[in-house]
């Protein structure tokens, strides 16, 4: 598909269920692999990514059955490789959660470096840094990690930056490693708290996961024949509420957990817009949306384009943001005719007073009348 053409100017109005959240879901499928059994997950986005994720598993030795649309079956009694196919390792940014899983479990992994959305640079070093921490040996080169250990062994690790991938990949290593691993200033979105209630599940000691420190403690061995059912999509919930909002619609959103749209939510009430928790309703406003200064920190996964097709005349502030191709979103995706009144980037000094592990950048924006 090249392009989506929408036809706007018409009220939304109807019920919507939300489906399991892909984030969740490209962790946990290679978090199957510490366990030396068979793993039933429910609730599972029947798309492009969780496919690849499918493939890269059977091609290591799992043998996956999908039950109807949405649920797995997943055998990994017969695990027999440690070197991941490049092609479908570099396809997709999630490759990388193979490193920690197969870490745990076979001491050894090489996978293609991970590709993904051009959303900009999204180093690895935090992850790297957290295998090293553990007693990995790792190397980077001609579009490969390559990591082995000969025993991972429990540490304190402090994150120099907010990272989930990291967070997720350090849980996965650590959970057979031995003794405690502690992840300081860990990530604490949503689907970081499913992945550790999936390993928990499992027979997993982890603790704290939801806040920003998170403690592993080590075990020998992780349980069979478990079943699981990943939480639903907060992002694709989010998307359907702004976009109610947006359209003065009338919509009743199901599959959803309210308490992971809190800061969405507040935002929308501040607003006076209708919104009431029965599976999720939202009821169309009595006047335009204008999210003048809508911070969406750490723990909610919205990037600047859910902010931007929201009804709007005025400057608007939003913090915390994964922003760095703003320019093409903005004129070649939604083509709103929006103006950038300030330097991506920029150093300003409400910039430099905001913390970092809230911020990815400061961006004012102003949409333009439309013309004629």
């Amino acid at each position: 598909m090249e392009k989506l053409v929408i036809n706007g100017g018409t009220k939304l109005k109807g019920e919507v269920s939300i489906l399991g959240a892909k984030n969740s879901a490209i962790a946990i499928l290679p978090a199957t692999l510490l366990c030396d059994g068979v793993c039933t997950l429910h609730n599972v986005p029947n798309i492009i990514d969780v496919r690849l994720s499918c493939q890269i598993l059977e091609s290591l030795g799992s043998k996956i059955t999908w039950e109807g649309s949405n649920s797995l079956i997943i055998d990994n009694r017969n695990i027999s490789r440690t070197h991941a196919p490049l092609d479908l390792t570099s396809k997709f940014r999630a490759s990388y959660y193979l490193i920690g899983s197969m870490l745990g479990r076979c001491r050894e992994i090489e996978v293609g470096l991970p590709g993904g959305c051009n959303l900009g640079a999204r180093p690895i070093d935090q992850h790297i840094k957290g295998f090293e921490a553990l007693g990995a040996y790792s190397n980077l080169s001609q579009g490969k990690v390559y990591c082995k250990a000969k025993t991972l062994i429990g540490t304190n690790i402090y994150m120099d930056v907010v990272s989930v991938g990291a967070t997720i990949n350090i849980l996965l290593a650590s959970v057979l490693a031995s003794g405690t691993t502690t992840i300081d200033n860990a990530a604490k979105e949503p689907h970081v708290v499913d992945v550790a209630n999936f390993l928990n599940t499992l027979g997993a000691d982890i603790r704290g996961a939801g806040t920003d420190l998170i403690k592993i403690n080590g075990v020998k061995s992780l349980k069979n024949n478990v079943t699981y059912s990943i939480v639903p999509d907060q992002i694709e919930a989010g998307t359907f509420m702004l976009a109610a909002v947006a359209s003065k619609g009338d919509i009743i959103i199901k599959n959803c957990i309210p308490e992971h749209l809190d800061s969405l939510i507040s935002k929308i009430i501040e607003r006076d817009q209708g919104i009431e928790e029965l599976n999720l309703t939202l009821s169309h406003p009595a006047r335009e949306l204008l999210f003048d200064h809508a911070i969406f920190g750490q723990g909610f996964g919205f990037g600047i384009h859910y902010a931007i097709p929201v009804r709007n005349t005025n400057t608007n502030i939003v913090e915390g943001c994964i922003i760095y191709q703003i320019n093409e979103e903005i004129h070649d995706n939604f083509n709103l005719k929006a103006k950038i009144k300030a330097p991506l980037f920029i150093d300003s000094e409400k910039y430099n007073t905001l913390p970092i592990q809230q911020k990815s950048c400061l961006v004012f924006f102003k949409r333009w009348k439309e013309q004629g």
